[in-house]
Formats: C-alpha cells, structure tokens, sequence
C-alpha cells in the first residue's frame, strides 16, 4: 500500500517511516534501520543499525517540464522480504487471521480481578 509521507534524514540516510509500524526505511537501498543504544552505557551516541534489505526499491527520474515521472524498476529476479505481502499465501494468511475465534467464543471465561474465583 503506498502511502503519502515525506523523507527524513536519519544519521545522514535518507529514509520514509512506516506510518503503521513506525520503521525507517533507507530511500536508496530499502534496509530498515533501528536504533541501537548500548543498555550498559546509556550516554553513548545512539546509531542506526540496518536490519538489511526489507523493502524493494525502484530508481526514479522527474522531469518537471513534461509533467512526467519515470519510474525503472529494479531486479525482480531478486526477492525482497515485501514481496511477500502481495502474494496469496499472505492474503488467505491474513484474511484468516481477521476471522479467527476470539477467546470468549472458544469458551474461555473472563473472571474478573476481584472474583471470589480466584480465592
């Protein structure tokens, strides 16, 4: 799903961030960044750390006089984790999951906090 958001520099990589999960994704390779931060030494520098290609990129050209974007598609030959989500493995995957049970209609019982059934 293409979203409309804007490109953000994150330590010098030009990224856009998943309005949804809030990953950064690098605009000239397609790796999602995170950020590391040493837990034993909190004041150093944070980072971003790559945890590698995860997102197909395309290289595009703009030409503001014909009014056009060109777009040149890269390899797909080599597979990218999003390709996933366009295939129909994902689409039953997920369409499943929005129609599974929730606990109560599997029989679970909710009992609150303060029940005597939990003495």
């Amino acid at each position: 799903m293409l979203w409309i958001t804007s490109a953000t520099d994150s330590h010098g990589r030009m990224c856009v961030i998943c309005p949804w999960h809030k990953h950064a994704i690098t605009l000239d390779t397609g790796e999602s960044l995170y950020t590391a931060i040493d837990p034993a030494n909190p004041r150093v520098k944070v980072h971003n750390c790559s945890k590698g290609v995860k997102q197909r990129t395309h290289t595009i050209r703009v030409d503001v006089e014909q009014d056009c974007v060109y777009v040149r598609l890269s390899d797909l030959s080599k597979p990218t984790d999003s390709d996933r989500y366009f295939t129909e493995e994902y689409r039953v995957l997920m369409e499943n999951a929005l129609h599974e049970p929730t606990p109560e209609q599997m029989g679970a019982v909710k009992v609150p906090i303060h029940s005597s059934r939990l003495k």
